[in-house]
């Protein structure tokens, strides 16, 4: 493949001592030039289970370790040592560590990570939970606030607002320390463009 100057400079192992991250739009070839990193630093003597690869879907980590055992399909000391190595998700990463390491953290060894499927469901029972919980705490107040949103979307705006929330790594304590919103919104928006 021929690399781009910033994938050649991201592939660059004299820089090793350096963490790496790699961004990119989809299909610009991040896993092709993280693979290639990892293959380098194999082939300069790091051990590969020393290397954490750390991308964002199963797909990608899945073609990653696929990748790296076919570069070192003929040397099958390095590919056991490639079979143990730290290339996965932020929640593979997670869970392996926490697994590895269960009575340490106090928790369950046999704890497991919930699929998309179950962790909707767990996530509809907790928005149903706080919701009759803040009801009966507000009747008026939650029936006001449901009149103000217009909509019988509730829950689901309560959600979307919480994921949009944990995206920004912002808690519920420091929204409440935020301004409010501006009577305009799309000054306010060319205002944070601009910025």
């Amino acid at each position: 493949m021929i690399f781009t100057a910033g994938q050649l400079e991201a592939v660059d192992t004299s820089r090793s001592h350096m963490d790496a991250c790699i961004t990119a739009g989809p299909g610009s070839g991040k896993t092709t030039v993280l693979v290639q990193y990892f293959r380098r630093l194999v082939e300069d003597g790091a051990d590969p289970q020393r290397i954490l690869a750390i991308t964002f879907t199963e797909k990608a980590a899945a073609n990653m370790r696929r990748k790296l055992a076919e570069a070192f399909q003929e040397d099958a000391h390095l590919r056991a040592a490639l079979e143990r190595s730290w290339v996965s998700t932020v929640h593979g990463f997670c869970a392996r560590l926490l697994k590895e390491n269960a009575i340490f953290a106090g928790i369950d060894p046999d704890f497991y990570v919930a699929d998309e499927r179950e962790s909707w469901r767990l996530q509809q029972e907790a928005m149903s939970a706080a919701v009759s919980a803040m009801f009966t705490e507000d009747p008026a107040g939650v029936r006001a606030l449901i009149r103000g949103l217009a909509t019988w979307e509730f829950e689901e705006l309560l959600i979307s607002a919480y994921d949009a929330m944990r995206g920004a790594g912002i808690t519920v304590d420091q929204i409440a320390t935020l301004a409010p919103a501006a009577d305009d919104p799309e000054a306010e928006l060319r205002q944070a463009l601009e910025q």
